[in-house]
Parts: structure tokens; sequence; C-alpha cells
């Protein structure tokens, strides 16, 4: 078998989630990184995952990813309900292992570039993004 090298970067956990974590040999942890550091790691890798069962202040994972990296893969829970949804593999948790098998084998493509750059062009830069912030409040 194959093991694929798995970098958890994040926050620290519970020492329960830590320890899980430490058992297993192709997984590198990386905990309160900077922002700087996070980044060099989303550049770096080859997919992605924004794993969460709950959607609550995931989607805000998602930009740098989709920035910064290559693949990305999500959630269902993480959905935008936007053109982002196109840049991103959604799995169910039970499908994880496929997904990742998949995007491995997987040259993320020019035309995957050009696509993804046409969605993130289509946003909001950082300041109509704040003008609109400012109005609500």
């Amino acid at each position: 078998m194959t093991y694929i090298p798995v970098v958890a970067a994040g926050r620290s956990g519970s020492k329960a989630f830590e320890e899980k974590l430490a058992r297993f040999s192709n997984l590198r942890r990386e905990a309160d990184v900077t922002q700087e550091k996070m980044i060099a790691l989303i550049r770096d890798a080859h997919i992605i995952l924004v794993h969460s069962l709950h959607g609550s202040g995931m989607k805000l994972k998602i930009f740098p990813a989709l920035y910064h990296g290559r693949f990305v893969a999500a959630t269902d829970q993480c959905m935008t309900g936007t053109s982002l949804d196109q840049a991103i593999v959604y799995y169910q948790p039970s499908s994880l292992d496929a997904i990742i098998k998949e995007l491995w084998t997987s040259d993320f493509s020019e035309l995957q570039i050009a696509e993804r750059i046409k969605i993130l062009a289509g946003l909001p830069d950082d300041d109509q993004k704040a003008k609109e912030i400012i109005r609500y409040l």
C-alpha cells in the first residue's frame, strides 16, 4: 500500500486529537503556524482538504486554498452557494479516500488554472468588500 504524505496544519487541538494524529506515519503535524507558513504549506500541497462536519467558519478557509493552492476538496457543509463552488471538489466523508486517490493522481492543468483565475476574478476585491461591510455597520 502506498501512503500519501499528509500535513495537518491548523491550531493545536486537544491532547486526544494530537495523540490521534501522531499515530499516522505519513502525517506531519504543523500546529499554530503563522499566516506566511500556512500560505507556503498551501502552495506546496497538491490537495487541500477543508474537512468539517459543520459548515460554520469553514468557508473562510476556502479562500486561501483557492487563491494559493491546487486542488481544493471540501465537505458538502462548506458549499458557498456561489461561483466558487465550481472550483471545489465536494465530497461526503465516506468518499474521502476515493477523492484523495483520484486527485492525487491528477495533474492540476493549465485549463484548471485559467478556470480558477476566471472564477476568482469575478469576486469583489477587498476594497469593495470593505465598503459593503461598512454599509451594514
